[in-house]
């Protein structure tokens, strides 16, 4: 993921903004040809981002460039002239902002809440939502109020409708990455127990699901979809030790099955230094040999059958064929 090379001042934020550009002498014919030319994108009035080049082959560069440029024009709504007073970056949002992962946000408005009871509105590319912020609800992060990570995570749990089939998928996964991040489970209750909206029930409902040790989107989702199927979920990176190395596993289940998640980009953006795909590939089946060796069943789980509501078929079969469930 590089930005496009250009010459224009960016503010701490990564952001280029015309005060700036000027002061460093450039014209507004300047950002306006860049624009133009497709080399800055403009977020809101002044600010602008560079345009970000990847290989649109590469689903995990292109989905993490995405949230790269939501993150850039949810500061750039935030700090702009528009948005004063007890305003705070919210929701998704404030989520990107923290890092935390998410399950397929939406990255179209930006997120913010008003720290008043009413006034919540919609505007062209954000949506400002009314509600209290007490005072340990948000932090400041380089210089901008966002709210803080266990009001961000059950915010985000509870955007969804309870008939959003992702709902509880979604309130898992950004439960998991808020636990990761050192929330207390306790604090994240407490931000359910405040509040009543429409997604209250489902966030209750996967709060005691989540688990810090899931290490990636697809880990939750896909631990979020055999919870939903009635399965037992798996006990989380679990080791073996076999033949003086240490294997990890994403989900164990008495040390007799075990299930892996084989993410977008696994066999090519996370190689060891002078690995080919090739190479990591092979690794990976004699790693799984391995384990064979001992008896155990692998079930491997991939994104795309996950989109399709079938990665969970094989994970049930081999339960059931095992005597686990």
């Amino acid at each position: 993921m590089t930005p496009t090379k250009l010459d224009y001042p960016v503010d701490r934020h990564g952001l280029i903004r015309r005060d700036l550009t000027v002061e460093a002498g450039f014209s507004d014919h300047d950002l306006a040809h860049s624009v133009k030319t497709k080399q800055l994108i403009r977020l809101t009035s002044g600010v602008y981002r560079a345009r970000i080049d990847v290989d649109p082959k590469d689903r995990t560069a292109v989905a993490e460039a995405q949230i790269e440029a939501f993150r850039l024009k949810s500061l750039a709504i935030a700090t702009g002239r528009d948005h004063g007073g007890n305003t705070a970056l919210s929701h998704t949002s404030a989520a990107i902002v923290h890092g935390l992962s998410l399950l397929k946000p939406e990255l179209e408005l930006v997120h913010l809440t008003n720290g008043e009871i009413g006034g919540g509105r919609a505007r062209k590319n954000s949506l400002l939502h009314a509600g209290d912020l007490p005072p340990g609800d948000v932090v400041k992060v380089n210089g901008v109020w966002i709210t803080s990570l266990a009001r961000t995570a059950a915010d985000v749990a509870q955007l969804a409708p309870a008939h959003d089939p992702l709902a509880f998928s979604q309130a898992m996964t950004v439960f998991d990455a808020a636990l990761r991040a050192g929330v207390d489970r306790d604090e994240l209750a407490a931000q359910l127990d405040r509040r009543r909206r429409r997604g209250t029930r489902v966030a209750k409902a996967a709060l005691p699901w989540a688990d810090r040790r899931a290490e990636s989107v697809g880990e939750s989702w896909g631990r979020a979809q055999m919870i939903q199927r009635g399965l037992p979920a798996p006990e989380l990176q679990v080791e073996y030790h076999i033949g003086g190395k240490t294997h990890r596993v994403d989900g164990d289940w008495e040390r007799r099955l075990v299930w892996e998640f084989d993410g977008r980009g696994k066999y090519q953006r996370y190689l060891a230094e002078g690995e080919a795909p090739a190479d990591a590939y092979w690794r990976e089946k004699k790693r799984e040999d391995a384990l064979r060796s001992l008896g155990v069943f692998v079930v491997r789980t991939y994104w795309d059958l996950m989109e399709r509501g079938q990665a969970v078929d094989p994970i049930e079969r081999a339960l059931f064929q095992l005597g686990l469930c």
